[in-house]
């Protein structure tokens, strides 16, 4: 699995299995046979496609939408729509609402390489 981090500009189509950490401005999309863990912020919308995979440990500021994915919240979402047969699963720590101010803190933090 590939990683990335720092401060990256979207949008972002993913092209292999990622981990994300940091903060990306804009859209990520997670497309079929692909997998993203979410260790960072993503301030913009997270977009999961039928046959893709995400879990988010980290914040969406957007929308979380989820086309059918297997997707998973164990961080922060600002809202979340299901469009699929899947629905989106919650960990027992996950929170629905996004404080802007306290991720952007957070993102700035060290940076992971």
């Amino acid at each position: 699995m590939a990683e990335i981090s720092g401060q990256l500009e979207g949008p972002l189509t993913l092209e292999c299995d990622l981990v994300m950490r940091g903060r990306v401005k804009g859209t990520v999309t997670v497309p079929s046979g692909s997998r993203l863990d979410l260790e960072g912020v993503i301030m913009g919308d997270l977009v999961v496609e039928e046959g893709g995979a995400a879990i988010v440990h980290g914040a969406v500021a957007g929308t979380l939408v989820n086309h059918g994915g297997d997707v998973e919240v164990r961080g922060t979402v600002n809202c979340v729509h299901d469009y699929g047969d899947r629905l989106t699963r919650f960990g027992r720590d996950a929170k629905v609402g996004f404080d802007r101010a306290r991720a952007a803190k957070t993102a700035s933090g060290p940076v992971h390489g």
